[in-house]
């Protein structure tokens, strides 16, 4: 994809895209690391829920702090 589109724009794309085809389900920490011991490559942790309201974006460099999640960007299935 980087050769076609811009870092941003492909970030863009992942966030906002409509075409995602996993499941994503809540587990809290212990069972989620139960399931991903047993799926193996099939499972990953990719978040984690707060107290706090805010969403923050972090990859293996940091926290992207320009970036902010809104619902008018995101797909609206209806």
């Amino acid at each position: 994809m980087r050769q076609f589109v811009s870092p941003e724009q492909a970030l863009d794309y992942a966030l906002y895209g409509g075409e995602d085809f996993e499941l994503v389900l809540c587990l809290p920490p212990p069972q989620a690391e139960i399931l991903i011991q047993r799926l193996g490559n099939g499972a990953a942790i990719v978040g984690m829920i707060t107290e706090d309201s805010n969403v923050e974006l972090i990859d293996s460099y940091g926290i992207y702090s320009t970036q902010t999640l809104t619902l008018s960007k995101s797909f609206q299935h209806f």
